[in-house]
């Protein structure tokens, strides 16, 4: 299970390793998005890289620019801290359960239902509404 921003199960000659060597693979970063995306002209992500003295601790800085009544500016800033590890603990053990499910299962390589339920990066990209409808289908399976 990889639940970092490293691309392990979105690469073709990873996922082909661990097809080979007959493992489930769940990734690639774990997920907390947005339903819907915004345009690439409208936001931007900096680096999220991992910063010795924050320890577990995420800092997110947002800002929101908007037009009012006549044209008037309208902005919003925004500073938003987070425990990391609790914050994604739900999406990692539901991918912890989902490995396991393919493990029992025989299955080999990315996993691409429970990937695109609980991963930023999946080998496949599904709206969160259509991955959900295709884990339902995937843990009826059992």
């Amino acid at each position: 299970m990889n639940c970092v921003p490293v691309f392990i199960a979105s690469d073709p000659l990873c996922a082909q390793r661990f097809r080979h060597a007959n493992l489930p693979l769940v990734g690639d970063d774990i997920k907390s998005q947005l339903a819907e995306p915004l345009e690439a002209d409208r936001i931007h992500i900096g680096p999220s890289d991992y910063v010795p003295w924050q320890r577990d601790n995420k800092v997110c800085f947002i800002r929101m620019e908007d037009e009012g009544f006549g044209g008037a500016p309208i902005e919003l800033e925004l500073r938003l801290s987070v425990q990391d590890s609790p914050n994604s603990a739900g999406c990692g053990i539901d991918a912890i359960r989902g490995a396991k499910l393919g493990l029992d299962r025989g299955l080999s390589g990315p996993l691409l239902e429970i990937s695109a339920y609980t991963m930023k990066h999946p080998p496949v990209e599904m709206r969160d509404s259509e991955a959900r409808e295709q884990l339902e289908h995937f843990l009826s399976d059992a």
